[in-house]
């Protein structure tokens, strides 16, 4: 490997998850030239192996206890200081992953092929190759140079494994909250791998509601890769904008200096988390949301979380004939979608349409999709959006489905959509403090 090669791979192994889980077994730490990368290579390996998470900042201390470990020369640590800055500098400009993946595949099989060729000609020249010897290089040769290989774990010999797994887990990071007390407080959130999903009559805040949803993952360090395809990119902003900093939508233009010092300080501490993409000329389809999601990786944008709004713009990339073909679409669009969150290894988010009967109702349960409920049933996290006609800031979240805590119960909040605000946190704290009216 050339010193560009070895770098990039460093980066990858210290930084890249989507890498990490479908290549960290093709990397042997010996084949890299210098000792310096050979000790983060077997750093980075090392911690992947047992915590199932790339080592990212954790790095830096983890070189230092290997220093102060194993007696270096100032030579060797200083060189090994200088390349684990060079690794975490944010100018190194990643490379496609696809293609250092079929780089280090093709790398692992030509040293095959060179091992296997001077074992051969080694034993023919000694006058001993035989049958067996072919056979075992053969059934190695199936072994090594298998392509898609799917690992199979011994379930009753990995507990320990888990219980290490496990106490690694900051439980905020794998399930980041949505940052709505009322519902924060009853079940945690979706993981990387999982859908969530906001099910809406119409104007009923889906797109205020998902604004929301990136915002808080992103004041949580996590960045987010927001796709409108149905509401125009300057109204997203706006959304974003109001809710970021408090200020009234209809008064943004009214107020730019406000806006400007609030903006700062809320920019300050989300250091560019959230990218928006403008697909409302339409044609997007799940492949180019993937393709999108690897160009924003290439530029050095690898977004945790890819939010869509919303469902009923995704265009289907098979074709379906009859009176069933919209419900068969949405099916084929939702499997493809579980199957992407779990490639890319990302939070997902979208909204639905509720029926017509859905209007005007407090709780919006699953009967109330509008094309197919069997949306419902293939994400992980389903949430109705209701609310009382009669006090139009209450909104009513149902938990419809939730495979990993307990579904069906209902919270209220308060909304402030004058102000660009899905969730109103003083206000909703403030209704909670207030004493209930005895039942007449």
């Amino acid at each position: 490997m050339d010193s560009e090669l070895r770098l990039q791979l460093l980066r990858a192994l210290v930084r890249d998850r989507q890498f990490l889980k479908s290549s960290w077994r093709d990397v042997d730490p010996t084949t890299f030239a210098e000792k310096e990368e050979r000790t983060i290579a077997k750093a980075a390996l090392g911690f992947w192996e047992k915590y199932e998470s790339p080592i990212g900042p954790m790095l830096r201390s983890a070189i230092d206890e290997e220093i102060s470990k194993n007696g270096m020369a100032v030579k060797t640590k200083q060189k090994l200081k200088d390349l684990v800055n060079l690794i975490q500098a944010q100018k190194l400009e990643p490379v496609s992953l696809l293609a250092l993946q079929d780089r280090i595949k093709s790398l692992k099989h030509n040293s095959f092929y060179e091992t296997a060729l001077d074992e051969i000609i080694t034993a023919h020249e000694a006058h001993e190759f035989n049958v067996e010897m072919l056979r075992e290089i053969i059934e190695k040769a199936a072994i090594e140079l298998q392509t898609g290989k799917v690992e199979a774990r011994d379930y009753l010999d990995q507990l320990e494994n888990r219980i290490t797994r496990r106490n690694h887990w900051d439980e905020l990071k794998k399930y980041p909250m949505l940052l709505i007390d009322p519902l924060d407080e009853k079940v945690r959130s979706i993981g990387r791998g999982h859908i969530g999903l906001l099910l809406a009559p119409y104007s009923s805040g889906k797109g205020l509601a998902l604004a929301y949803i990136a915002t808080a993952y992103a004041m949580q360090g996590l960045k987010v890769l927001f796709i409108t395809l149905e509401d125009p990119l300057d109204q997203v902003e706006d959304r974003l904008d109001a809710s970021l900093t408090g200020l009234p939508l209809s008064r943004l233009q009214q107020l730019p200096n406000r806006l400007r010092k609030r903006f700062r300080r809320i920019k300050k501490q989300m250091r560019g988390r959230i990218h928006i993409v403008d697909g409302t000329e339409g044609g997007w389809t799940l492949s180019q949301i993937e393709k999108l999601w690897e160009q924003e990786r290439q530029a050095g944008f690898v977004a945790d979380v890819i939010i869509i709004d919303y469902d009923d713009e995704i265009e289907c990339e098979k074709q379906f004939k009859g009176e069933s073909a919209r419900r068969m679409e949405f099916a084929w669009v939702y499997r493809r979608m579980r199957r992407m969150a779990a490639k890319l290894d990302v939070i997902l988010w979208t909204a639905a349409q509720a029926s017509r009967g859905a209007e005007g109702k407090r709780i919006v349960t699953g009967k109330d999709t509008a094309e197919d409920i069997s949306k419902v049933r293939k994400v992980t996290f389903a949430i109705g959006i209701g609310g009382d006609p009669r006090e139009e800031n209450t909104k009513t979240l149902y938990v419809i489905r939730h495979r990993l805590d307990r579904s069906r119960f209902a919270v209220d909040i308060k909304t402030n959509f004058r102000c660009g605000l899905f969730y109103d946190r003083e206000a909703t704290l403030a209704a909670k403090r207030r004493p209930r009216r005895p039942a007449s």
